[in-house]
């Protein structure tokens, strides 16, 4: 199945296919933790998550989310380095870990943990293709809480002008994952959204694989209810 680069497409049910002519891969799972997202859910809220501070354009700016991070190796973006925490203060991510393992048949050494407070908090465009990751390296994302929409934007090559955009709607307890070629030819966001109140955004979790030639990223994101 291959979706279309030309025009914009929005994505509410599961897929599975080629974004291009190029390699990237885009698969969809909204049901994916349907048995366990309440508790999931529950357990996620009481991580440690911290507000960082990241450097755009030499300027200091507050990221507005909150994230945490577990795992084996220090991540590093936008001038700014986490250091992993422990798997053993959060056995709820390892739990997500292993059921994302069990359907994609990648393995993940790192969570980066991001809580989105509400319809403010927001990731820009930007692509997860840190050196850290090696290359076409395979991020998985769990999303629990509020929906929230995720934009990726087809970029072509040796221009910055977007060929083609899709829109997913993050269901509570769905799985995304990005393989291939996608973190060289698209960029990803999840941007505002008016109407979500005080906690009741989401909690993204991507597991992540660091350092290896070939790697793999878990995030999870958070989003209150």
């Amino acid at each position: 199945m291959k979706a279309s680069t030309r025009t914009n497409r929005k994505l509410k049910r599961s897929f599975w296919g080629s974004l291009d002519r190029r390699g990237s891969v885009l698969r969809y799972v909204p049901d994916f933790a349907s048995k366990n997202a309440e508790d999931w859910l529950r357990r996620l809220r009481s991580l440690p998550y911290t507000q960082g501070r990241v450097k755009v354009f030499g300027r200091d700016y507050a990221e507005p989310r909150l994230t945490c991070y577990f795992g084996d190796k220090a991540y590093t973006y936008s001038a700014r380095t986490i250091k992993p925490l422990p798997w053993s203060r959060a056995p709820v991510l390892q739990d997500i870990r292993k059921e994302v393992e069990n359907i994609t048949g990648e393995s993940f050494n790192s969570v980066l943990c991001n809580r989105y407070r509400n319809g403010d908090d927001t990731v820009g465009w930007h692509a997860d293709n840190e050196p850290i990751y090696g290359p076409q390296p395979t991020i998985a994302s769990v999303t629990f809480g509020a929906e929230r929409d995720f934009d990726l934007k087809e970029c072509s090559k040796g221009s910055s002008r977007s060929a083609g955009r899709i829109r997913i709607r993050l269901a509570h307890g769905s799985l995304l994952v990005m393989s291939g070629a996608t973190q060289e030819c698209w960029q990803h966001s999840l941007p505002r959204r008016k109407g979500v109140k005080d906690w009741s955004a989401a909690i993204s979790r991507s597991p992540r694989k660091v350092l290896n030639k070939t790697s793999r990223s878990l995030p999870v994101r958070f989003f209150d209810t």
